[in-house]
């Protein structure tokens, strides 16, 4: 609803610089992942409970977990067609999205977290499927 929100900007990397040289991030898109077998294995493998959105958030999470490197190149290329899973005019799975986000924050925080969490979660799906109507 708000694209050009601070947190949209702070979570997207929309604010920083570029950058020519590699750096170390906390995650990067599942639509353009380099793992080498050994690794991957070591990691332990995407969670396959996931229909899609955040797995690949939390398979860099359990990549950090065991002190491995996750890092964007600026040098690389691809093209994404983001939202060409999803076939909507929103671009997004949304019955997906409220799963893996659920599924997600249970998976990587605490019970006590959760408590709150996941009741404004439930908030917020109710009202995007209001939204989702009346839009």
């Amino acid at each position: 609803i708000f694209p050009n929100n601070f947190w949209h900007r702070y979570f997207y990397y929309l604010g920083e610089k570029k950058t020519k040289t590699n750096i170390d991030v906390g995650a990067v898109s599942g639509g353009y992942m380099m793992i080498d077998k050994d690794l991957d294995k070591r990691i332990g493998g995407f969670n396959e409970k996931y229909f899609m959105y955040l797995e690949d958030i939390e398979y860099c999470k359990k990549a950090h977990s065991q002190n491995i490197r996750v890092v964007f190149v600026p040098n690389s290329k691809i093209w994404h067609e983001g939202g060409g899973s999803s076939n909507t005019k929103d671009r997004i799975n949304f019955e997906a999205w409220i799963k893996s986000r659920r599924l997600y924050f249970w998976n990587n925080l605490t019970i006590f977290d959760n408590l709150f969490i996941q009741p404004a979660f439930l908030v917020d799906e109710i009202i995007m499927r209001v939204w989702r109507k009346i839009k």
